[in-house]
């Protein structure tokens, strides 16, 4: 798979954004109201307890909710609630990383018990990918999964357990806890974040009523940056709220590397506003979760494109940026071709022209790039994009398997 670098350098060069056109507000996160809280479980006659760091928001309507973060990983406390799906019959088939369970009682004031539990988050992981399972309670006090919110996630995020805890455990808003349990493989996925980012996603078919994406600069838009999320109070939409094991709170921050999902927010003020919408990220990750990664050699070279994001931080400029998106404009379509390429053997996705504009776009990064290795690797991909010209698609693919 030689020549599947240019697949996964040129997704590089149109996913990177400019970090310098967005502010950080370095003040969003606050302490815990709550540290060092016991909180105590009591499950299939049994009973286990842990520490809480726990934030807590009364509402105008007088209801009151909690958001228990760990003060400490509890490898313990996890394999306890693995045993506890397997008593409810939730079948596990991956290494499980964290839960979070929600509960309809408020998790500091008393005993965590089974009747109180409505709802289970599981996050699991398989290879390279961490996976979010929502079981629910149903009116027969068995638990079913919700399928449409089987989604792959970045990390544990407040974004994304405020959203499913507002539309699908929750939705008449009333007093909850939802409480988050992270175990040793979660610490181990930490220290090598950067292998297991992909995009922000809530739900397989997102429901026409929800906003988890926002075009606006509206804070209290559910999915877009921080907002009013606990812990999380100040931030740009270009945030995610995460709880850390570093610090064991709750903060907003950028999920950092080459896949961050800041927007080129200075496309704005280019000539063509159709420019921002070439920034199709569902294709993005999907081009790199469903080819690239299928292979041990793509995902090889998916290593370059995280050492050029990496070199290329903070580097961009307003006319980089814009010439990324036009180039983008016409590169979308060929992406889409290697994702449905069993109906596309017979096109000639690099055309001249196309190859001419990626080389010179690549000669534009080549300036913003320092080191001997990231040139060497700009250089590999000139030369694949000339073995790829006036191919077809069949022809390519039979090169790059």
């Amino acid at each position: 798979m030689k020549h599947a670098s240019i697949l996964a350098i040129v997704l590089c060069l149109l996913v990177s954004c400019n970090r310098n056109t967005i502010k950080i507000d370095e003040t969003c996160g606050r302490d815990p109201d709550l540290v060092g809280q016991t909180v105590r479980f009591s499950l299939m006659n049994k009973s286990m307890t842990s520490t809480f760091n726990i934030y807590v928001r009364n509402e105008d309507d007088g209801t009151k909710k909690e958001s228990v973060a760990p003060s400490d990983i509890d490898e313990n406390m996890l394999q306890f609630f693995i045993k506890y799906c397997a008593d409810k019959n939730i079948v596990l088939k991956d290494h499980i990383m964290a839960f979070v369970i929600y509960t309809n009682s408020i998790a500091s004031e008393s005993t965590v018990n089974d009747d109180q539990i409505k709802g289970i988050t599981v996050y699991t992981v398989k290879g390279n990918r961490i996976m979010h399972h929502l079981y629910l309670r149903d009116s027969n006090n068995n638990f079913y999964e919700e399928e449409n919110v089987r989604v792959r996630v970045p990390w544990i995020t407040a974004n994304h357990i405020s959203f499913y805890k507002k539309n699908y455990v929750f939705p008449d808003n009333q007093t909850n806890s939802n409480i988050l349990i992270v175990g040793d493989l979660g610490s181990k996925i930490w220290k090598n974040l950067d292998l297991y980012w992909t995009s922000m996603k809530y739900e397989v078919n997102p429901k026409p009523a929800s906003q988890v994406r926002s075009d606006t600069t509206k804070q209290e838009v559910v999915g877009a940056g921080c907002g009013s999320e606990d812990g999380c109070e100040v931030g740009t939409r270009d945030m995610v709220c995460m709880w850390t094991l570093i610090t064991s709170k709750y903060h907003c921050e950028f999920l950092d590397g080459p896949l961050s999902p800041c927007p080129a927010t200075e496309l704005s003020y280019a000539d063509e506003p159709s420019y921002t919408a070439a920034y199709d990220r569902n294709l993005m990750y999907s081009f790199k979760d469903d080819f690239l990664y299928n292979s041990a050699k793509g995902r090889k070279y998916i290593d370059y494109y995280y050492y050029l994001g990496k070199e290329w931080s903070g580097k961009f400029t307003f006319r980089l940026t814009v010439e990324t998106a036009k180039v983008l404009k016409d590169f979308n379509p060929i992406m889409q071709a290697f994702l449905d390429s069993e109906n596309r053997t017979n096109t000639v996705p690099f055309t001249p022209q196309m190859s001419e504009s990626l080389i010179n776009l690549i000669d534009m990064y080549s300036s913003i790039t320092t080191t001997r290795k990231g040139k060497a690797i700009l250089e590999t991909v000139k030369q694949d994009i000339n073995t790829f010209t006036n191919r077809k698609m069949s022809d390519i693919l039979k090169i790059v398997n």
